[in-house]
């Protein structure tokens, strides 16, 4: 499996010292097929990348020699679309990684505990070898929840994750800051761009209004801004009313929070994201044994739901519960 048609992907590179330097000055050709990653004088192999991070258009893989070796390699790469070739890299090992589980299990005579789902919107293979059968599940790799029996409602859930800035459930998108200056000898402007949630984005929206109050460049486009953080709507479909009771939860108003949550849930009473942002509202409130309830019941959705994992062990750490805690860590293998 490589690029979404089937072909190899082309890309251009040039290799990258421990400093985020390129190591030369002219770049190579490399690409991308069914099993591996060819550069002009370097062919690496799929199955041996055991982690892949981009980071300011840089490809960090962590890979596995034949001897067991770990070593880190940072290449610039550019000329494509990364995020398909990161897609396409992951859905391949994923796959591959998959195949080498099943060998295993087929060797130890235990293939019937052999249980996978491939991501719909990334297309990267998720074991699920001991964990019960949900509703929904985690991709790690694109960070969507996803359902096993989708429908055309459903499709919406591809655009939502975890916010970044606020750690919450919800409809990341870039929004634009802009704030134009001008004083008596002289005059500039600043100009960048954000990936958050609607709710996140409200108060930095108020700020750039205000920040642009007299600059006649500038208070147009904030509004455009504060217009786009509050008209959201149409975007996030049956889970209106989400980001406002994020907001409220992060504020620790968590009672106006529930029922706000409790719209959303009438219209999608299965979805481990909206569980776990009220167990989060209630880790805020220092409410840990209902929180550690929501996190529970965020999991009974989706049984790898990493956030709800996460949130459970610290709900578990705060209540001085280290017997349950050490359980959890041993049943996810985070010793």
């Amino acid at each position: 499996m490589t690029g979404t048609d089937g072909q190899p992907i082309p890309f251009k590179y040039r290799w990258v010292d421990s400093a985020g330097l390129p190591t030369g000055t002219s770049s190579g050709s490399g690409q991308l097929d069914a099993t591996r990653l060819l550069f002009d004088d370097f062919v690496l192999s799929i199955k041996s990348i055991i982690g892949l991070q981009v980071d300011a258009g840089h490809f960090i893989l962590s890979v596995r020699d034949d001897g067991g070796q770990l070593h880190r390699l940072t290449i610039e790469i550019f000329g494509t679309d990364t995020r398909q070739l990161v897609q396409a890299i992951n859905a391949i090992r994923t796959r591959l990684s998959a195949a080498r589980e099943k060998e295993r299990l087929i060797s130890e005579g235990n293939l019937a505990s052999y249980r996978d789902a491939q991501c719909p919107y990334c297309r990267a293979t998720i074991l699920l070898l001991h964990l019960p059968e949900t509703i929904q599940v985690y991709c790690e790799y694109c960070d969507t929840l996803f359902s096993r029996t989708r429908n055309r409602d459903d499709e919406i859930e591809k655009y939502f994750r975890i916010c970044e800035s606020c750690h919450m459930y919800s409809r990341p998108r870039q929004f634009s800051v802009f704030y134009f200056y001008f004083l008596v000898f002289t005059f500039g402007f600043h100009h960048d761009s954000t990936v958050r949630c609607s709710a996140c984005m409200r108060s930095s929206a108020w700020k750039m209004v205000f920040g642009n109050l007299f600059g006649l460049l500038g208070f147009p486009f904030a509004l455009i801004q504060l217009y786009r953080s509050y008209q959201t709507d149409e975007l996030v479909g049956k889970f209106a009313g989400l980001d406002t009771a994020n907001l409220l939860a992060r504020r620790g108003q968590i009672d106006q929070a529930l029922d706000k949550y409790d719209q959303v849930m009438d219209r999608v009473p299965e979805n481990a994201g909206v569980k776990f942002n009220i167990g989060s509202g209630l880790m805020l409130k220092q409410d840990f044994a209902h929180a550690e309830a929501m996190f529970e019941l965020s999991l009974d959705d989706c049984a790898n739901y990493w956030p709800a994992v996460n949130g459970l062990q610290a709900c578990l750490q705060q209540q001085g519960k280290f017997q349950e805690l050490e359980a959890v860590r041993q049943f996810w293998g985070l010793q």
